[in-house]
């Protein structure tokens, strides 16, 4: 009976596998980016740069992006089979051929955005954001935010949380989102303003050109998924950190940072529909199974801890075992410990425990091993206890009042990871696979 049950999960858990690797190549977003600027420039090698690491920044969702640029002078694209559409800003920077040079300028250039106004409204869908900046330049420059100028991966409260931000969430809805950065620092660049824009009506009165560098969050809006983990003294780092707001109310849309210079202007905004769209979950840590039974004959018995949700960071718990009917150094040997997962980790990690066999004639016992102390921000799912219940081996000799704990823990350790994006229980099948290949290895025999 236990052969086959053992079998059947090795079945389930195959399966499962299988579609946590579909699942975890379905975890993207198909990122379509608007590009003036030379194919060989800076801004473009780095856009790509940012691109290939945006899933690992602190606070963002994990997502990766699929990246694809288009420009004046291509063929139009089919908008309808990405996710979201970035509208590079009016900047100057770097854009030329030379990507070590300034002084070899692109000229602002929208005329791809324009001469495709119908294709991008019949494609576009229900989340667009807009920020009256030159945002993808700092976000690409990693220019701002609290963290010093060269720690790329964490300088996250800036300019570069509130790009990531934007693409996410624009990527996450229905249809084709969009993230468009509306500065008009360079003759040209107000591509908004023009008639064939899809945004000319929505915008058109509203926009106002200043300086502010002293943008505010607004408590309102502050749990909004597109202010996930930017705070004001970060966007503030910012060298002229908005260039311009847009005058409230503006229907159709939701205030997500404020003007402390000029009041009722919001210097960025998002369609109100779906703006507050939640934060990405925080990591869950569990057992994947609440029972497990192990005969005392097999000296050990291992354990699945599961990650799931969101692998940004990385996360530890710790464990502990506590006596049932079955008593430490008599029935097993006591074991604390902590488990770590690393950043980008998800799926399953084994722990092993240590039976103690004897040769006397007993029911079967049990004890508990228990989760607590989750870190950086994780927490703990429905199943934070497992019990494990030890069926005996069989002996002639009756109980004894005290017998001495005679197995010896056994060397080393093992543990087995799965990468996936799937839900609980396609983690849980996974681990499970995990553990009955662990099983499968050798074991200490001392006594």
């Amino acid at each position: 009976m236990r052969s086959l049950l053992c079998l059947l999960l090795r079945l389930a858990a195959l399966v499962s596998a299988s579609i946590a690797s579909h699942a975890a190549a379905q975890s993207s977003i198909k990122v379509l980016w608007y590009r003036y600027a030379s194919s060989t420039s800076h801004y473009s090698s780095v856009a790509n740069l940012l691109a290939a690491k945006a899933h690992l920044f602190q606070q963002s969702s994990g997502v990766r992006w699929e990246l694809s640029f288009f420009g004046p002078g291509d063929p139009a694209p089919e908008f309808s089979r990405y996710n979201v559409l970035v509208i590079e800003s009016g900047e100057a920077f770097r854009t030329g051929p030379n990507r070590n040079s300034d002084l070899e300028r692109a000229t602002p250039d929208y005329s791809g955005i324009l001469r495709n106004r119908a294709a991008i409204i019949t494609a576009r869908g229900d989340r667009t954001f807009i920020s009256a900046t030159d945002g993808d330049l700092h976000a690409l420059r990693g220019d701002s935010g609290a963290a010093a100028p060269d720690d790329m991966q964490w300088r996250w409260d800036g300019a570069r949380g509130h790009f990531i931000n934007a693409v996410n969430w624009a990527g996450s809805g229905k249809g084709l989102g969009i993230v468009a950065w509306c500065d008009c620092e360079f003759p040209g660049a107000a591509w908004w303003q023009h008639a064939d824009s899809f945004l000319r009506d929505e915008l058109a009165g509203r926009v106002k050109y200043f300086r502010d560098n002293a943008p505010i969050i607004p408590d309102a809006a502050a749990r909004l998924y597109l202010n996930h983990g930017l705070t004001s003294k970060g966007l503030s780092n910012w060298h002229v950190s908005f260039h311009g707001g847009f005058r409230l109310p503006l229907p159709g849309y939701t205030p997500l940072i404020l003007s402390s210079s000029e009041p009722g202007y919001a210097l960025a905004i998002a369609s109100s529909a779906t703006a507050a769209a939640p934060a990405g979950p925080n990591p869950t840590l569990q057992f994947v199974l609440d029972r497990v039974q192990v005969d005392e004959s097999d000296r050990r018995v291992g354990l699945s801890i599961a990650r799931s949700g969101n692998a940004i960071g990385e996360v530890s718990v710790n464990y502990t075992t506590m006596d049932g009917t079955a008593l430490a150094k008599e029935d097993y040997l006591e074991s604390s410990g902590s488990v770590v997962f690393e950043n980008g980790e998800l799926g399953a990690k084994s722990i092993w425990l240590e039976v103690v066999r004897d040769n006397y004639a007993e029911a079967a016992e049990h004890f508990t091993v228990s989760l607590n102390n989750p870190t950086n921000a994780a927490v703990l799912g429905a199943q934070t206890r497992t019990v494990i219940e030890i069926a005996d081996a069989g002996g002639d000799a009756p109980p004894a009042q005290t017998r001495a704990a005679t197995a010896a823990p056994a060397k080393g350790g093992c543990s087995l990871q799965y990468r996936s994006n799937a839900s609980d229980p396609t983690l849980c099948a996974a681990a499970v696979l995990a553990w009955l290949r662990l099983r499968r290895k050798p074991v200490s025999t001392g006594v």
